[in-house]
Parts: structure tokens; sequence; C-alpha cells
């Protein structure tokens, strides 16, 4: 089925969605390789990652696709091109990737908490 008149496009959402599976594969390598201190600390940054990809293309999709949302953006949109410029919408995608940086440095001093309290 074709949408707005093309078909079979492969595009920068379906690459995310492949970056997002590719990091929810490096943490899980990574979560089973913990006992050198690199992949420790790469398990939670791409687990948080990859959430954030899925998390970020959701806000995306409510926008554009839920009723009282979009009305929300087109609204708050004067003069921008496309809805994902709207004011609203980057505010929401600015404070969840504030919200990532602040679940990566958590994840990251508990693992290096864990880890000198092993050593210990």
């Amino acid at each position: 089925m074709a949408i707005h008149g093309r078909s079979h496009i492969f595009g920068v959402f379906h690459w995310l969605a492949v970056v997002a599976l590719a990091l929810a594969l490096v943490g899980r390598y990574a979560a089973s390789h913990q006992n050198r201190a690199v992949w420790a600390y790469i398990h939670p940054i791409s687990m948080v990652l990859s959430y954030y990809v899925v998390v970020g293309g959701l806000i995306n999709e409510i926008f554009g696709r839920v009723a009282f949302f979009r009305a929300m953006a087109i609204k708050s949109a004067a003069g921008a091109v496309h809805r994902a410029n709207a004011p609203i919408v980057q505010t929401v995608q600015i404070w969840a990737i504030a919200a990532t940086i602040v679940l990566i440095v958590y994840f990251l001093a508990k693992v290096a908490r864990y880890r000198s309290a092993a050593r210990a």
C-alpha cells in the first residue's frame, strides 16, 4: 500500500529503528561481558540510548498522529515548515534528551560505585 504516493520507502524513522535494535544488541552483548570495565559502562549507555530512540520516535508519532497533540503542534508552529519543527515538539524532545542524559549519568555512577565496592 502506498503512503503519499510512494511505496517501499525505507526512511529515516526506519533507520532509527535499526539503530535502536543495534544499540539493544550491543547492550545485550555488553551485559554478558561486564567483567571488563569498558563493557560494564557500555551496557547502560547503549540500553538507555536505545530506549531514547524509541521514545523520541514515539514523541514524533504522537504529535503527528494524535489529533489533540497534532493540533497543539500546529498551533505552536507559527511559521514552522513542518510539525516536527514546532516549538512544543522540540521542547518535549529536549526534555526527553535531558532525561536520557540524567539516566546515563545515574547508571554510570551506579556502575562505578558497584565496581569500586567489588574491588574493595
